[in-house]
């Protein structure tokens, strides 16, 4: 229900959000598009940055797309932002379709821990 007030407030009825998957090469991007306010230029190189935040003090941690940052970055895939002030954003997530085997010297075995 939150999510729907802080959508309303930026689309009011007129918004969209548009959902998107293709297959790019050796990977697979999920793109989520809407046609809100826009990012302004000077917060797009930190939006993935831990604790940066727009909202007022107490109103947000800035931590949410750094930790998505985080697990993409965990599974080999990327993230791309475009904006727009006044015609919306676009996030890109690109994800590979299968992962590189990991050589056994990083398996671990029940008798090398502790």
């Amino acid at each position: 229900m939150a999510n729907d007030k802080t959508l309303a407030r930026f689309f009011g009825s007129t918004g969209a959000i548009r959902l998107a998957t293709r297959r790019a090469g050796s990977s697979v991007e999920v793109e989520v598009a809407d046609s809100g306010c826009g990012i302004p230029d000077e917060n797009l190189g930190r939006l993935f940055t831990p604790f940066f935040t727009t909202k007022g003090p107490g109103r947000g941690t800035g931590l949410g797309l750094s930790i998505v940052y985080g697990i993409i970055k965990m599974h080999r895939g990327q993230i791309t932002v475009h904006s727009r002030v006044g015609q919306g954003t676009t996030f890109t997530v690109a994800l590979p379709q299968r992962l590189p085997r990991e050589p056994d010297a990083l398996k671990i075995s029940a008798g090398s821990i502790g």
